[in-house]
């Protein structure tokens, strides 16, 4: 869901509650793409907690459109967890394995867990590319503004991501 101008604009007037509807529409993505990251629930909400924790502190010097808004808490939490040095890859728990996509897709459990160890392959700009784009929904412009990249190199990293889950995904089968 992309927030409205007005809410951002009192969010950055310091309306609390303002943000709390931010954070209601954004934590969802957020969310998801930290976990992607992180492989845990509990690492996946610290980053997120810790994002919009930073967002809290830094929202009045946003000065980005309501669409680019979700971009910044995104690259706010990957900043996040790279900071917090989240370098190790921790098993995927079975029971963290629903919380991965959203309920409207659907899904064998061992498919999700495959992909899941799939993606722990890729690197952290391939990885984020590939979440971002195909999770997220995000535009290869908006990848490359939240990434710092350009929207070429952004494509280069989506290809060779999609390359390397194609080759791991096909030899599990």
């Amino acid at each position: 869901m992309i927030p409205d101008e007005e809410l951002i604009d009192a969010a950055r007037r310091g309306d609390r509650d303002a943000f709390a509807r931010l954070y209601e529409a954004c934590y969802p993505s957020v969310y998801r793409f930290a976990y992607f990251h992180t492989r845990t629930v509990a690492d996946a909400e610290d980053a997120a907690a810790d994002a919009f924790l930073s967002a809290i502190e830094n929202v009045r010097r946003f000065r980005g459109t309501a669409v680019q808004f979700t971009g910044w808490l995104i690259r706010i939490t990957r900043n996040t967890i790279i900071d917090r040095g989240r370098k190790a890859k921790p098993q995927l728990p079975l029971e963290d394995v629903p919380d991965l996509v959203s309920h409207d897709r659907s899904g064998d459990v061992v498919e999700r867990v495959t992909l899941q160890a799939a993606l722990a392959k890729l690197g952290d700009d391939q990885r984020s590319t590939v979440v971002m784009r195909f999770v997220l929904g995000f535009s290869s412009r908006e990848t490359a503004q939240v990434l710092g990249k350009t929207e070429g190199a952004v494509e280069q990293l989506q290809r060779r991501g999609l390359a390397t889950l194609a080759k791991e995904l096909s030899v599990r089968e």
